[in-house]
């Protein structure tokens, strides 16, 4: 059998293919909704003067400008009981908007969340949006977010809400203020970090979106049943004049001090054999926009020293773990290389010597290119450092390569071609091609599939295929997929683990929620989901799943989720092969408290007995500062004796507007029972940052670094590290 599907899958892959875009020629409307089946469209004014940002509405380009009202309540499914109003107005060099949010209880009104780009943002705090599909092309979009504490939110948005750039962070403004029946926001977004076609009249995507936390409400101004980060059913802005938009050069040169041993990274495992020094650096990072729908930029000599660490997390497999991308360099522009499979995982590129990318639109077409020169640890193919005789990692030069084309067809289908590689030498390399197709298919649904093939030095060639269709609508989704991946499809350029590699199978997801409009229930939510994989060179050994959850949302706030599932996985425990958990979780929010979750887990691991529990609560102890704190443990007995647990706690004081300190404190403390005696190994690290923008686009920050390391009883402090770093942004 193994044969078999080992000869049929490129055809497959092939067929998978055709049927998508023979599917989308049956549906090739969908670029054409918008305002011509919402029925929503919205004239954006003409602002003679700038509006001064301070959130109150009193400038003369509001007083004459159109507005945007009768939102819609997605949570009940009827008319807010909250009015909401927003507005849009322009000039040469920005684009405002503002929002008017009457609520009849504002004392109740929260604004907790002080960290910019917290996801949480819309669940616990009163928040406004506005999303702007700016190519009008219901497919990549614009967000801009804030609550009342001024903290921002801002994403870019591809493949109708399938690739989704948290890392891009735009320089614009916002300000908003209080009074006694609503609040207000003021944002002011400059054109320069936009991308778009220009034009006399142009007509830009656009939705607006509102959280109300003390009537439970996300308002949303169109009606549709679907994705909210979904452009095709937006409604109109019309009346952009952005013929005269300012483009040009942007350049942010940094200046780095950094005071520890002066050999750290060289000998990170003997501490004692370098001495202390300082360490001056410099770095400049470029932009150039030479068109509007165009974008370039390089970075020399980059330094990350004001990025938030990865927080510590237990992985009990052993595989390698995917890390979020928070560089500043891999945050705009990277959305046109995202695959079903993932080919360019830049968390390989360390440390990077210097780098160019360039990317954009023209017409239908988009295009994205990468080259990063960078100093790599050696891996091994399950992303093991690799290390000397002494215990270092050994690190060399690396050069990145990453090419993107992707081309929409019959409305809002799309192809693609991507390459990515990585050349050590000219016998040490990996490099990777793959082709996607992404089409809608049956109204609500949309379907995709890849097929990708790797070269390597001494891997070989393998190939990979995936294909995947979901049907998504307000209150239900499905989600089914096929995979097929061989044993040596290795793409050193990308993430794929190894537990998925010389697998074949599929998955299958069903969620659908409920409105339940009773006294005490307000919604319950049931997923249910499976799937069954075997290994491609070993025909006897498989490897299937199946679980399903419950959760159900109180009137007063209480959130209760219950889950249970059971593996059997014979191809990476072939003497074990069964795993049986359950889960309990409660999520509330009480009073100055913006949330607390409590869960417990337990169950079968692998012939041992296997618990989890966690805790995570956030106090607001005054409006601009939160306190974050998480306590994750597993314990396993029986076959395994494991106590693995990780905290951390997260403080973030907002000075001002434009100044912050935030204190980040994490530990982890392993206990590993053996036949000669328990293992135990103890880490803690504690990081303080202070942060200004003391002018628009350029920051002072200084940052402190203290860990602590405990093996077996012996404490090693190891030195701290002292930053500071100043980047100016020049425009030209």
């Amino acid at each position: 059998m193994t044969g078999r599907i080992r000869k049929r899958l490129p055809m497959l892959a092939v067929c998978l293919l055709a049927l998508c875009v023979i599917a989308t020629s049956a549906h090739p409307a969908r670029a054409q909704t918008s305002a011509a089946t919402t029925g929503r469209s919205l004239r954006a004014g003409r602002a003679s003067e700038p509006p001064v940002l301070d959130g109150v509405l009193d400038d003369g380009c509001w007083n004459s400008c159109a507005y945007a009202s009768d939102f819609f309540d997605m949570s009940r499914g009827c008319r807010p009981t909250q009015a909401t109003r927003a507005m849009v107005c322009h000039d040469d060099g920005y684009v405002y908007v503002a929002f008017e949010c009457f609520d009849e209880n504002m004392d109740a009104v929260s604004a907790a969340v002080t960290q910019r780009d917290d996801g949480s943002l819309f669940e616990v705090d009163d928040s406004v949006a506005v999303l702007f599909d700016t190519y009008h092309d219901q497919r990549t979009c614009y967000v801009f977010a804030a609550n009342l504490a001024d903290t921002r939110l801002d994403l870019r948005i591809a493949d109708a809400g399938e690739s989704q750039e948290i890392g891009w962070d735009a320089v614009w403004g916002v300000a908003t203020h209080r009074y006694p029946d609503r609040w207000t926001a003021e944002f002011a977004i400059p054109v320069s970090e936009l991308r778009f076609l220009p034009g006399e009249s142009v007509t830009w995507g656009v939705e607006f979106l509102r959280h109300a936390t003390v009537s439970r409400e996300d308002i949303r101004w169109v009606h549709y049943d679907g994705e909210v980060l979904d452009p095709a059913h937006y409604g109109d802005l019309s009346g952009l004049s952005l013929s005269h938009a300012s483009y040009g050069l942007d350049m942010v040169a940094s200046a780095v001090g950094r005071y520890d041993e002066a050999d750290y990274h060289d000998y990170p495992l003997e501490p004692d054999a370098a001495a202390w020094d300082v360490h001056p650096d410099a770095g400049l990072d470029v932009e150039w926009v030479p068109l509007p729908s165009l974008t370039m930029s390089g970075t020399v000599n980059p330094d990350f020293a004001q990025i938030e660490g990865d927080p510590n997390q237990i992985n009990l497999t052993g595989d390698e773990l995917f890390l979020e991308e928070r560089r500043p360099f891999f945050a705009e522009g990277m959305e046109v290389f995202q695959a079903p499979l993932t080919i360019l995982y830049t968390r390989r590129m360390e440390d990077i010597a210097y780098g160019t990318k360039a990317g954009g639109r023209f017409g239908t077409t988009n295009f994205g290119a990468l080259y990063v020169r960078s100093d790599d640890f050696l891996r091994t193919t399950n992303a093991g450092v690799v290390t000397d005789g002494y215990g270092n990692p050994i690190s060399t030069e690396s050069d990145y390569m990453a090419l993107a084309l992707r081309q929409d067809v019959l409305g809002s289908a799309n192809l693609a071609g991507y390459y990515a590689g990585l050349e050590r030498g000219e016998d040490d390399y990996s490099r990777v091609a793959a082709m996607t197709v992404n089409a809608p298919v049956f109204g609500h649904a949309r379907a995709s599939a890849i097929a990708a093939r790797t070269f390597n030095d001494g891997a070989g060639k393998d190939g990979a295929y995936r294909a995947d269709i979901e049907y998504e609508r307000a209150d239900s989704r499905v989600e089914a997929s096929f995979e097929w991946i061989g044993e040596r499809f290795i793409p050193e350029t990308g993430f794929v683990s190894e537990d998925r590699r010389g697998r074949v199978g599929g998955d299958l997801e069903l969620d659908r929620d409920f409105q339940m409009g009773g006294d005490t229930i307000d919604e319950m939510s049931v997923d249910v989901y499976g799937g069954r994989y075997e290994g491609i060179e070993v025909e006897d050994r498989d490897f299937w799943y199946a679980g399903s959850s419950v959760s159900t949302i109180f009137k007063n706030r209480l959130r209760v989720g219950t889950s249970v599932s059971h593996t059997h996985d014979e191809i990476d425990y072939p003497d074990y092969p069964e795993r049986t958990t359950g889960n309990v979780q409660l999520t509330t929010n009480l009073g100055a408290w913006s949330g607390y979750i409590a869960s417990v887990s337990f169950g079968d691991y692998h012939n041992s007995t296997y618990y989890q529990g966690q805790g995570i609560a956030c106090l607001q102890p005054h409006e601009r500062v939160t306190v974050d704190t998480r306590v994750t443990g597993v314990f396993l007995r029986d076959h395994e004796d494991v106590d693995w647990v990780v905290e951390r706690v997260r403080a973030d004081w907002m000075i001002s507007r434009t100044t912050f300190l935030r204190l980040i404190a994490q530990g982890e403390s392993v206990r590993w029972g053996m036949a000669g005696g328990d293992f135990r190994s103890q880490r803690y690290d504690m990081n303080l940052l202070y942060g200004w923008e003391f002018s628009p686009g350029s920051m002072f920050y200084l940052a402190y670094n203290q860990p602590v390391e405990r093996v077996d009883g012996e404490n090693d402090v190891l030195e701290p590290v002292v930053v500071a770093k100043v980047s100016y942004l020049f425009g030209l």
